[in-house]
């Protein structure tokens, strides 16, 4: 958890409750491996996270971000439109999704906006801001990486590794936090699109197998690069490609070591 997290009342409890709860035809209570909650905005009732995507080049995006928490609280249509409220207010919302990462056309990822705050949904990963896994597990795992410090894509690297494993990811809405976002480094500052991509590109190679590398992500980051690339993340993308080429043999036997690990792991 960031020391810039206020969690709400019962927020802890409901959290790890969740590693309880989940009753699986295909798989035993107790299998989930990793768990998030519902991140708002502290000044603000918006939304900053629940849950996260990853895409074929490892361009992540906050489910729900920049969403109203009362809306949250009365449903998604598929789509992102909000129910039971006006058309005024679903304009407003659309106005209030942000420029981010994948360009300016960007728009958060609403693919589960529908969630309700009953609900329990698998997800790719969740933020280190705001996180819970098994101690054991953690621990067999060999904790964070320590190769993506100051900051960003441990806990998704983490998710992927648990998930291969047939652990389950998850985020409740039950479980409240709010957070300083960005309070050590600047969101979309230059420092934060270096550490961004230069982690991106590392967690891709450990990550993805040679086939899938040229087949999946190297056509998508072409397109990306091409069509929703913004001026400033030029010469941070760059020095991360760069920075990883020099890098590769390290992030190889890093590959090879998280194989080993994950063939040693079992579901318990």
């Amino acid at each position: 958890m960031n020391p810039d997290i206020y969690l709400n009342r019962d927020a802890l409890q409901k959290l790890i409750s969740t590693f309880k709860v989940i009753k699986d035809r295909n798989l035993p209570p107790g299998r989930i491996g990793a768990a998030g909650g519902l991140i708002l905005d502290y000044k603000k009732d918006t939304i900053q996270h629940l849950g996260g995507r990853v895409s074929p080049n490892f361009i992540t995006s906050h489910i729900g971000y920049g969403k109203r928490y009362e809306d949250l609280k009365g449903g998604y249509r598929n789509k992102g439109e909000v129910q039971n409220i006006g058309q005024k207010n679903v304009q407003k919302i659309r106005q209030e999704i942000k420029q981010g990462i994948g360009g300016k056309n960007y728009k958060p990822d609403l693919e589960n906006a529908q969630n309700t705050m009953d609900s329990i949904k698998d997800i790719d990963y969740v933020t280190g801001a705001f996180f819970a896994t098994e101690f054991k597990l953690f621990k067999s795992m060999g904790g964070f990486d320590t190769g993506y410090r100051p900051a960003y894509f441990e806990e998704l690297d983490y998710c992927l590794k648990i998930r291969r494993s047939g652990w389950r990811v998850v985020v409740t809405p039950k479980s409240i936090a709010r957070h300083f976002e960005g309070a050590s480094v600047e969101k979309f500052s230059r420092n934060f699109y270096r550490y961004y991509h230069k982690n991106r590109i590392r967690c891709a190679i450990i990550n993805l197998g040679f086939l899938n590398f040229l087949k999946k992500f190297f056509p998508s980051e072409l397109n990306w690069f091409r069509n929703k690339v913004t001026g400033d993340q030029i010469f941070p993308i760059f020095y991360a490609y760069f920075i990883n080429f020099v890098f590769l043999p390290y992030n190889l036997v890093i590959k090879l070591k998280n194989h080993l690990i994950l063939n040693k792991l079992e579901l318990k």
